[in-house]
């Protein structure tokens, strides 16, 4: 892990591997969310910010 690229505000890359299934997941977290968002602007919406209105919205 690179400390000076992880952390508040400065995102992160990781790949999770799940022995048991042998699955891989990679979770992209490095975009800034914008300032006022909020948890309940996700909440029951789980693709909203990568593919959905907000993340249409946000490029406005």
């Amino acid at each position: 892990m690179d400390s000076h690229s992880a952390g508040l505000g400065g995102g992160h890359f990781m790949t999770i591997y799940n022995a048991t299934t042998q699955q891989c997941t990679v979770i992209d977290a490095r975009e800034v969310a914008p300032k006022a968002a909020t948890e309940e602007m996700f909440k029951d919406r789980w693709n909203a910010s990568r593919i959905g209105e907000l993340q249409r919205k946000s490029q406005k």
